[in-house]
């Protein structure tokens, strides 16, 4: 199984839209969709963002067998693994308030440069 179609098996299973892992990521939808479309090449620093979005690190991603996830019951999708989906959104929930503890602190700087600038005038 190629790379980006395992991706999106897992995006699946987490019950995550390309929309979702887009805005984690920091991308266009039409760009992350190109991932899970194996269109553009995905280089190991930018596959560990992905994989971390999915909770997962790359070697674990790597390895994962995607026929585990799916009891394929005559092309029925069935028993998805529902573990995983229980503790996935604490993970966004982690990512999240990283970027904005990040975003916070950017602010906080900006606002003394701010300060230091009106004071120079």
């Amino acid at each position: 199984m190629k790379i980006g179609s395992k991706l999106r098996t897992v995006r699946t299973v987490k019950n995550l839209k390309q929309e979702n892992m887009a805005e984690i990521l920091g991308l266009s939808q039409s760009g992350y969709a190109k991932i899970e479309r194996d269109e553009v090449e995905v280089k190991l620093d930018r596959l560990a963002q992905i994989t971390n979005a999915l909770g997962m690190n790359v070697e674990d991603f790597l390895t994962l067998d995607t026929s585990l996830i799916f009891n394929n019951n005559g092309g029925q999708n069935q028993n998805i693994n529902k573990g995983t989906l229980n503790y996935f959104p604490e993970d966004i929930k982690v990512l999240y308030e990283r970027q904005i503890a990040a975003l916070e602190s950017i602010i906080v700087e900006k606002t003394k440069i701010i300060s230091i600038l009106e004071n120079k005038s």
